[in-house]
């Protein structure tokens, strides 16, 4: 049981490590071309555009800090590091979301034509998710006899999303009129690789008066993977044994790496809307929708469910008095199939569908001084049918030509402590721009739920010249 807690406590640990997307400080701003990644509508100023490899990651989880579970003792354990169990547990509310999220963009571009923007871009995605709900790390760490006497551990929101795909997007924006600017961008998906519980029911119930076991699970797991091809899947009930057959052993070298790279076998589309609307000379509002989509999974799919109810209220030790070992060997096979056939293990090699993670994004700015604008930004995530809000104030100014800033403050995932910056420089054609929406977590990362950044450099070419009174927005 201890080396079950370890495991669950890395993995919650894991999210130190790893990001996910947000780029909330960078929403507003269209002197920077990867703004249109938010907003499909916005329009760069400068009529053509190349990025060099910007990259962007980005971690995120609603409730733990890395102090909330590892940080040094007291009294004779003052000099050592210990794993807090029970206080993670307190910290832990219902469920806890780890999130991930790294892009790498290979080649975007943009042309600005009379009222039309137009982009595209070749992006490689991984989206990842976990979903732990508390009931399984205080199982693991407590057992059933504690807490769970005569009430239920439930799994309820367990969970695994994870993704990586190849994205192509076209995106076009156009100046209906001087107030309203619409913009579209529609996606081709290439699935590379996924693990994905679409359902996950698990509940457990022991009785206080005779100790009994109620169990029920309904839960499917769906994996593809362009290693091999798995034929089969299941239990031989005649055999009594799991059954695994795939094609051939797993082979990592050139050719597989470069079959996965350029694999074009799990189609799906995306698509991002946005709208920009100047309400007066001082306030223009935003909105936007990105990361529709879904992809179909057909290469090398498996499908694994199980289904059923089954009740354990102890054992009829009788029948194992016998000295025939043989007997009793048999007894147990039979309460064994009979658990088998109760939860009916099955698996699919047939096609199935996986979806993106909508955001939603709405805000606007006000002209405060002839170089500042104040901004206001909410933006809504959707995972597992609900909605992770997060929200951010800016302040947005070109203090030079070659020179613009931004700063803000963010409310994301229950968590206050979120400064961001971002910096803009420009000399000659050359762009270069760095960004995060929380500079704090890598200075006290042990005290952060959400760090971030985004880097670039962009070659902007034939820009409409701006006197010293342009804002950044």
């Amino acid at each position: 049981m201890r080396k079950l807690i370890v495991l669950i406590t890395g993995i919650v640990l894991m999210g130190n490590q790893v990001f996910s997307q947000q780029s909330n400080t960078l929403y507003f701003d269209n002197q920077l071309p990867q703004s249109i990644l938010l907003n499909p509508a916005q329009q760069n100023d400068c009529k053509i555009y190349f990025s060099i490899l910007p990259i962007h990651f980005n971690y995120s989880n609603n409730n733990l800090k890395y102090k909330d579970v590892i940080h040094h003792g007291t009294g004779i354990m003052a000099d050592s590091l210990i794993i807090d169990v029970p206080n993670m547990l307190e910290k832990i509310k219902k469920v806890e979301y780890l999130a991930l999220e790294k892009d790498v963009n290979w080649f975007s571009a943009g042309y600005h034509f009379k009222d039309f923007y137009f982009s595209f871009n070749m992006t490689d995605r991984i989206d990842a998710k976990i979903s732990i709900p508390h009931d399984l790390v205080q199982l693991a760490w407590e057992g059933n006899g504690k807490s769970f006497i005569d009430n239920e551990v439930n799994f309820r929101g367990l969970g695994i999303s994870a993704t990586w795909y190849r994205e192509f997007a076209v995106g076009a924006s156009k100046k209906i009129n001087d107030k309203l600017t619409l913009g579209v961008r529609p996606k081709l998906l290439f699935g590379k690789v996924n693990l994905w519980t679409h359902r996950a029911d698990f509940r457990w119930n022991t009785a206080s008066s005779d100790y009994a076991y109620d169990f029920h699970t309904n839960m499917e797991i769906n994996v593809t993977q362009p290693y091999y091809t798995v034929n089969r899947l299941d239990y031989d009930y005649e055999g009594d044994s799991l059954i695994f057959e795939y094609d051939t052993l797993p082979q990592f070298g050139p050719t597989e790496i470069k079959q996965m790279i350029f694999d074009r076998r799990n189609p799906g589309m995306g698509l991002d809307l946005g709208a920009i609307y100047k309400l007066n000379n001082k306030i223009t509002l935003y909105s936007s929708v990105v990361d529709l989509g879904f992809i179909a999974w057909k290469d090398n799919p498996i499908t694994f469910k199980v289904d059923g109810d089954f009740t354990y209220d102890g054992w009829d030790v009788q029948p194992y008095l016998q000295e025939n070992d043989s007997i009793n060997q048999a007894h147990l096979d039979n309460f064994q199939d009979s658990v088998i056939h109760i939860f009916e293990p099955e698996s699919q090699t047939s096609k199935y569908y996986s979806y993106l993670t909508p955001k939603i994004y709405l805000g606007g700015t006000y002209q405060w001084k002839e170089k500042v604008n104040l901004a206001f930004l909410s933006r809504f995530e959707i995972y597992q049918y609900l909605i992770h809000p997060s929200f951010t104030v800016s302040a947005n100014a070109q203090l030079k030509k070659w020179f613009g800033g931004t700063i803000s403050y963010s409310f994301i995932n229950r968590s206050p402590a979120n400064v961001g910056l971002a910096f803009i420089f420009k000399m000659g054609p050359v762009q270069t721009f760095m960004a995060t929406d929380n500079f704090l977590g890598f200075i006290w990362p042990q005290s952060t739920r959400n760090i971030n950044f985004r880097f670039g450099t962009n070659i902007i070419l034939k820009c409409k010249k701006q006197d010293s009174n342009t804002l950044v927005n």
